[in-house]
């Protein structure tokens, strides 16, 4: 009898560590999701960009940056948020952007945990590397003239300011929208629809059993002519594990025509 106890509590221990130990090798996966959205527009062009969000404590690897150049031309780089949070070193924060800015422009939006290392901190890292920041502003993507990127402060700040950013968005035809957390897209969409909107935050869960997890799985979709990209994020938060709701980061390339005919993937 004891030996049976002892040989089922043997076989509980190895059985955790298993399912401990896949986690998280899940959760150090390099994963970089290719999607391609056509938006009908009065003008002919093509863009591409790299959206990665909730980087936190993770290192982007060279394997993953030649990931990323194999799968194409990158015309800039969007970080949604979370690149950092307490703890973790500086060094480790600089080297993740200036892999990111080797590929162009990086546009950045404040995550509810970057604060943690000091808010002048992240802005002279940032400035160190001529990150743009969105903070409640607009800019306008080069070589596109009618499209503008915006993106709001995170809502934690206090200092979100979707008008200001929607009327700085005005006088352009097309409208890319980064946000850390999705909670603001139904609250952009009272002032203006924009083509494109990004977010993270949420990881997915980052701990699922099947449909159960504290946030929707990460998703990809297109509803009311907007296409709407809610990350699983790349990272994690609290511990480093996963289940149910793998590591991702985003290849998007934007096709803009006359003529309407494309789809998400």
């Amino acid at each position: 009898m004891v030996m049976t106890v002892l040989l089922f509590s043997i076989g509980g221990i190895i059985a955790l560590l298993s399912i401990i130990g896949y986690m998280r090798w899940t959760a150090a996966r390099e994963r970089l999701l290719i999607h391609h959205f056509t938006i009908p527009s009065a003008s002919d062009g093509q863009f591409s960009f790299v959206f990665i969000s909730d980087i936190h404590r993770r290192t982007l690897s060279r394997q993953w940056i030649e990931r990323v150049r194999k799968a194409g031309n990158v015309d800039f780089v969007i970080i949604g948020g979370d690149l950092a949070e307490r703890g973790v070193p500086l060094e480790r924060i600089r080297h993740n952007v200036t892999e990111l800015s080797q590929f162009g422009p990086v546009y950045y939006v404040w995550g509810n945990n970057d604060r943690e290392i000091g808010e002048e901190t992240m802005r002279t890292l940032l400035q160190e590397r001529r990150v743009m920041i969105l903070d409640n502003d607009v800019y306008p993507l080069r070589h596109h003239e009618q499209w503008c990127i915006g993106g709001t402060d995170d809502p934690s700040s206090g200092r979100t300011d979707v008008q200001r950013v929607v009327q700085r968005s005005e006088r352009y035809r097309h409208f890319l929208y980064v946000s850390h957390s999705p909670i603001l897209f139904p609250k952009i969409k009272t002032w203006r629809r924009p083509d494109v909107q990004l977010a993270g935050h949420t990881h997915g869960g980052q701990i699922r059993l099947g449909p159960i997890g504290l946030y929707a799985h990460g998703s990809v979709t297109r509803t009311d002519g907007t296409y709407t990209v809610i990350s699983n994020g790349y990272g994690t938060t609290a511990v480093p594990l996963r289940f149910g709701a793998l590591p991702e980061a985003h290849y998007v390339t934007i096709t803009y025509g006359r003529e309407e005919g494309g789809n998400e993937q």
